[in-house]
């Protein structure tokens, strides 16, 4: 029977810890080691955490000075002894056959990506699970990964292999705060060597707090995906030149987004903009050639191309 290392990063997080472990520890797969790093938490989450290791055995608990979430998911992956590795975000929780229906269908592969729910706290959104399980190439993989949103480059919805990781010293960057879970998952994918297993069974709960505005500490944390963008464009143009028109889908989507905070935050960089605005046209330009690339995304990022252009247009229209 394989056994799952399961890896929490925490970090003030007391009102939502306990759902996540209770949802870990009551899986109906039970060879499975739980690794709760506490990274510095003001709050009392690292009491609730030494609360649940004194319960069970299986229970690793670990506590450092406050570091980031890559460097305490680094230290997870240094303490763990499963055969598989598992992330779960410590806001997030698992249904109850999460690990089990990973593990029976990963099979002899290399990694494992199933569906989620994606849900508001106030407003949770249960559906019925489809179960449907197919194959995807490696090369398929490295596309999709940057333009369906059923497989994106979270890590908290796949099962990885730990001799991959171990063999490879596959880690997390410290010096990028956003996309580095993306960046984790294609230096992974470059070290597969088998078709990666997608089921549409929804096995993850990622719950998207309202606590999270834009701000202008959070835009430079998004500034740190553009190293994670350049790391993966170099490693593709010499690797995977074929996959290179569906990165720059998700390179067009951080300048966007970059470009929106800024306006958002209030922030008057007219060179910064200028910048955003050259890339979205740059790989926009790139993206529309591509016969690959679904229509739907195309519309989108043409809308999103010209939002504020469509925006200023309306103001005109409404003053007159």
């Amino acid at each position: 029977m394989k056994k799952v290392s399961i890896i929490v990063p925490i970090y003030n997080v007391e009102k939502y810890l306990r759902k996540c472990i209770e949802s870990i520890l009551n899986q109906t797969y039970k060879n499975i080691e739980l690794i709760l790093i506490n990274d510095g938490s003001p709050d009392n989450s690292a009491d609730i955490c030494v609360e649940y290791s004194k319960r069970d055995k299986r229970i690793k608990f670990i506590s450092q000075d406050n570091s980031g979430v890559s460097i305490a998911r680094n230290t997870g992956i240094k303490e763990a002894t499963g055969d598989y590795i598992l992330f779960i975000d410590s806001d997030d929780y698992i249904e109850k056959y999460t690990i089990e229906t990973l593990v029976n269908s990963v099979e002899d592969k290399d990694m494992i990506v199933c569906s989620y729910y994606k849900e508001k706290e106030e407003k949770p959104k249960k559906e019925m699970p489809v179960t449907q399980k197919y194959l995807v190439s490696k090369k398929n993989m490295l596309q999709q990964i940057h333009t369906n949103k059923a497989i994106y480059g979270y890590i908290w919805n796949k099962l990885y292999k730990k001799s991959i990781i171990d063999k490879y010293n596959i880690e997390f960057r410290s010096n990028i705060a956003i996309c580095e879970d993306l960046l984790f998952n294609i230096e992974y994918l470059d070290k597969a060597d088998t078709d990666i297993v997608i089921t549409n069974e929804k096995l993850y709960h990622y719950i998207m707090r309202g606590n999270s505005a834009v701000n202008a500490k959070n835009i430079n944390k998004k500034l740190t995906a553009l190293a994670s963008y350049q790391i993966i464009e170099e490693l593709y143009k010499e690797k995977y030149p074929f996959a290179l028109e569906h990165l720059y889908c998700g390179i067009f989507q951080m300048y966007f987004r970059l470009k929106l905070d800024t306006y958002i935050v209030g922030i008057k960089d007219k060179e910064k903009i200028a910048l955003y605005n050259k890339k979205m046209k740059e790989t926009y330009r790139i993206i529309i050639r591509n016969k690959d690339i679904r229509s739907k995304l195309k519309l989108k990022y043409f809308i999103e191309k010209n939002l504020f252009i469509f925006i200023a247009l309306l103001g005109k229209v409404i003053k007159i």
